[in-house]
């Protein structure tokens, strides 16, 4: 495995996926009253959830599955790519995460995040457990309760000097639906699709220096994907903002072979003997007990 000094941040600035929940319109994840700051953000936000299928696009969906790719990259070979099976059933959020090139697997069922074989370096294992399933569904995710969004503003990422109309969302509490503080919507004003998404890393388990955020970074999408009703944001490049006189941090990402309605037994969600609890995560999200 890569040592942590190099591949700590261009991981945490590239890898961010996060999230999950229940995505079925009739879910209070995705069916709460979000607090809009202004008119112009309900029209926005509600337009572009229209163009990703609609709030009733995961009716009748009990689980979502899909594998996922990621490759951070560098000048030199860098850190080996992550590759992820990950499972979530959208009722509550239980996710089972199965890393084949790690022999892994990472669980939340909803009180306790929990590992087996995970020796990746220090990234703790809750950090992934719903990371690419938010940024997959993040249309949806703007309709929880306890979130708010913002007043729109026109503003661009890292190399990028196109301005898009932009929504910031935060959310009342932590979960495992977000890695920091904020998402950035970047909103395609001819598409009304998701274009991009600007976020912090705050997560303990992630930040070099306790307190200080990693980012902002950015998702910005080049593909998507039809999965049943919904339009889903599928092959993506992620950019960090470099560390001092540092480079801008690069990654691909690629979500893939998409199912639903997958199996996902309770005994899956339960820790065996040789399962490690991740306490940490747990705790910052508030949800240890």
């Amino acid at each position: 495995m890569p040592t942590p000094i190099p591949f700590r941040a261009p991981l945490a600035a590239a890898c961010v996926a996060l999230a999950g929940g229940a995505m079925s319109a009739a879910d209070p994840m995705f069916a709460g009253t979000p607090t809009y700051e202004s008119d112009a953000a309900r029209e926005l936000v509600e337009q572009m959830i229209e163009a990703h299928g609609g709030l009733d696009a995961w009716d009748g969906v009990e689980t979502l599955q899909f594998k996922f790719f990621t490759k951070v990259i560098f000048k030199d070979a860098g850190p080996p790519p992550f590759y992820s099976v990950e499972t979530t059933r959208l009722s509550d959020g239980a996710t089972v995460i199965d890393w084949p090139l790690l022999d892994a697997r990472t669980v939340w069922n909803g009180e306790t995040v929990w590992s087996e074989n995970w020796n990746v370096g220090p990234l703790p294992a809750g950090f992934f457990t719903h990371l690419t399933t938010s940024f997959l569904t993040l249309p949806w995710l703007t309709q929880s309760d306890g979130a708010t969004i913002s007043d729109v503003v026109h503003k661009s990422w890292l190399s990028s000097d196109v301005a898009y109309p932009t929504v910031r969302l935060t959310f009342d509490r932590r979960g495992p639906m977000i890695p920091g503080e904020y998402y950035d919507l970047f909103i395609d004003p001819d598409t009304k699709r998701l274009k991009a998404i600007g976020f912090d890393i705050t997560h303990p388990g992630m930040v070099r220096i306790a307190g200080q955020s990693i980012g902002p970074n950015y998702h910005i999408f080049e593909e998507y994907s039809q999965v049943g009703e919904a339009v889903l944001g599928s092959y993506y490049e992620t950019l960090g903002t470099p560390a001092g006189d540092g480079p801008i941090t690069r990654a691909i990402h690629n979500a893939f072979q998409f199912r639903v309605n997958a199996p996902l037994d309770e005994a899956d969600l339960t820790p065996g003997e040789n399962a490690r609890v991740d306490d940490e995560s747990a705790t910052w999200w508030g949800a240890a007990k």
